[in-house]
């Protein structure tokens, strides 16, 4: 083996191990899901001290908040599942006979769907949680909301096409061509 396939053999096996630098990431969302989870059940006590105070008004706002909560949760879970099995293990060792190669749109394309379309929700529940909340909302920031809105909504429309019209051969689980 010559100093430069020697030299290149390193490499390799320096980035095949750096992905593993994901993990203390991963590790920190497992936290913050920890945290939610906790905020969830202060939620549901607080609630269950304060419900003869509650109108029903407080109660819907209530729901759209806990249903926030799930949704983020949801989508904590997504990123952090899917990390780990496309970036860390779903690859293995270049020097082992059974290395896997995957192709990013492949593995991640129908994830990128799932996580827009969960972002879109939660903006949804955002902007009526917004419009029913007894707090007027200043003129601006319904602008705002409408376009951040506007630009989630178009963004999963996009993924959504883009999935649609990738050739068949390179969507997972997609017969193969003829």
């Amino acid at each position: 083996m010559s100093r430069w396939e020697k030299m290149a053999a390193g490499i390799e096996r320096g980035l095949y191990v750096s992905r593993w630098l994901q993990l203390p990431f991963l590790i920190g969302l497992l936290v913050a899901l920890m945290v939610l989870a906790l905020q969830f059940g202060l939620s549901i006590v607080d609630t269950l001290l304060e419900f003869r105070a509650m109108t029903r008004r407080d109660a819907i706002l209530l729901t759209l908040d806990l249903i926030d909560m799930v949704l983020i949760a949801n989508l904590v879970v997504m990123v952090v599942l899917s990390g780990y099995q496309i970036f860390i293990t779903g690859v293995g060792s270049p020097s082992n006979p059974d290395h896997k190669t995957f192709s990013f749109d492949e593995a991640a394309g129908p994830l990128k769907f799932r996580i827009a379309t969960t972002i879109v929700l939660i903006s949804t529940i955002h902007m009526l949680h917004a419009y029913l909340d007894s707090t007027p909302l200043e003129p601006d920031m319904v602008v705002q909301l409408a376009v951040f809105q506007t630009l989630f909504l178009l963004t999963a429309v996009v993924l959504a096409v883009i999935h649609r019209i990738l050739p068949q051969k390179t969507r997972p689980g997609a017969p193969p061509p003829e």
